[in-house]
């Protein structure tokens, strides 16, 4: 830049060039701090403008002024504002030299990075009227675009291959860009997950259905369900993805991801009344499901969903509350920490299959879910309490966080990595199926996530059919039933009382 006279113009006779926004984008946020500072001490820093009043740098500037040149209140003090003219032509490169050290989302770092990458790196042709740099270096472009030559490959990286990681679903792609640019996951992460996607993608075709034994699984939506034969169902098992808790990679249409909470309630209810038509006369669907907090107050979700089922002509047949012994904690000081989920039974006209005769025949410590005596007499029974309750006194039933440690290790051996978010609880489900089904009944679970209600449907003799969307969890599903590995739990440390009560 040879001319370095400031000149004064109205920021009315300025305009954005098409390369400016090609890069950091039309509508860029104005930080609230510089909104303030300009307003206050107006523009101290010159904004670099070609001779065609094209600006190169200083566009954030530029929209504040203009915004107050048009305020009454502040348009004589910005009537003019300074301005020194580069000789330079209007380019790309010459608009990244000039907006070094400007705060920039990593999207726009890496528009920078394709755009200079030629101009930089050693066997590309090179600038010499670049002031700032006078090397051809690796090291010269990191410090122009002022992050480490790795975290601009790894962004190279995620653009060449988030498409196919997302399944090219472009609005996936677009929110995991936002999430990024947003800092609320870090470049390492977001390669790290879109390496593993492409991995695990590339491994193999996926196909539509997987078939073994009595088990069939789909890679398809629950919505359709025209594989069933009307009247052929005995019981469906699922527990839908909660309400603004977990993503799982559906795009920005999934379950849980809706705006508001009655269009989840609508839309977890018509897809359970959805198989009204596949039931046998006495069949039922169980739902697993918890509340969560929005705007400081709790949903009521369970029970808004089987008042929703009681709408669409369901009834109620139970109402079962799953106290797990390790919930994720919750620091909120207004309320209690969270620490319960609910199952409701829905049925539609004949009475639906409950029988818990499978508990006179165990072996394992019940006792924290079950009442009344084991022991066959007539005068005595056991029976299902209404509360499930899985704590330390327990040697065998305990709902602490699932140990996936033997799965994962399994699955290795096909290359399938584990990545569901949350899957089903294992003996939750080993309970619902023996209680609620019987042997050589067809069970169907919508929300088939890794297979865990299907291995157990395989175990027990039931006949299975799961429902998955994510083509990544079908293959997990996939890959978890040829290793035929179930979790373990976590073991809970006995208090000292109890040891010395033991």
């Amino acid at each position: 830049m040879k001319n370095q006279e400031v000149k004064f113009v109205a920021p009315s006779e300025l305009k954005v060039s098409n390369n400016y926004e090609k890069i950091y984008g039309k509508n860029e946020a104005i930080d609230p701090l510089l909104y303030e500072t300009i307003k206050k001490e107006g523009i101290k820093e010159p904004l670099v403008v070609t001779n065609k009043n094209t600006i190169v740098s200083g566009v954030l500037r530029w929209r504040v002024a203009l915004e107050l040149s048009q305020n009454p209140e502040f348009s004589r003090k910005f009537q003019l504002i300074p301005m020194v003219v580069t000789e330079n032509e209007d380019t790309d490169v010459e608009i990244i030299i000039h907006n070094q050290g400007r705060t920039k989302t990593y999207s726009q770092k890496l528009r920078e990075f394709k755009l200079l990458k030629d101009e930089f790196l050693a066997g590309r042709g090179y600038r010499t009227d670049m002031t700032v740099a006078k090397v051809k270096s690796k090291e010269k472009l990191e410090e122009v675009l002022g992050e480490s030559y790795s975290t601009l490959y790894r962004l190279f990286y995620i653009d060449n291959n988030i498409g196919d990681a997302c399944g090219n679903d472009l609005n996936m792609v677009k929110k995991k860009w936002e999430i990024l640019d947003a800092h609320k996951i870090s470049v390492t992460g977001l390669y790290t997950w879109v390496k593993n996607q492409k991995e695990t993608n590339d491994v193999k075709e996926i196909p539509k259905t997987f078939k073994k034994g009595a088990m069939t699984i789909l890679n398809k939506s629950c919505e359709d369900l025209s594989d069933l034969k009307d009247g052929s169902v005995n019981c469906v098992i699922c527990s839908p993805p909660y309400f603004d808790m977990k993503s799982y990679g559906n795009g920005t249409t999934e379950i849980g991801k809706e705006k508001e909470v009655e269009d989840y309630i609508e839309k977890v209810c018509r897809l359970l009344n959805g198989t009204k038509n596949k039931l046998t006369s006495n069949g039922s669907v169980i739902v697993n499901i918890g509340d969560v907090f929005k705007s400081g107050k709790m949903t009521l979700i369970p029970h808004r969903i089987a008042l929703g089922m009681e709408k669409l002509g369901w009834k109620v047949n139970t109402e079962i509350i799953w106290s797990k012994n390790n919930p994720p904690f919750s620091s909120k000081s207004a309320r209690p920490n969270p620490s319960h989920e609910f199952i409701f039974q829905f049925y539609m006209d004949g009475k639906p299959h409950y029988n818990v005769e499978w508990l006179k025949e165990t072996e394992e410590n019940i006792e924290p879910i079950s009442y009344g005596d084991k022991e066959k007499t007539k005068e005595k029974e056991i029976n299902l309490r209404s509360v499930w309750t899985f704590d330390e006194e327990t040697s065998i039933l305990k709902t602490n966080v699932n140990n996936l440690a033997p799965i994962k290790q399994a699955m290795a051996k096909t290359q399938v990595k584990l990545t569901h978010p949350a899957m089903m609880n294992d003996l939750v489900a080993g309970i619902l199926v023996k209680t609620f089904t019987k042997e050589g009944d067809v069970v169907v679970d919508l929300f088939n996530g890794t297979n865990t209600t299907g291995l157990r449907c395989q175990e027990y003799g039931r006949e299975f059919w799961g429902y998955e969307i994510n083509p990544d969890y079908f293959l997990q599903s996939i890959a978890r039933t040829e290793c035929v590995v179930q979790p373990q739990q976590k073991p809970v440390r006995k208090s000292r009382t109890q040891k010395m009560a033991a």
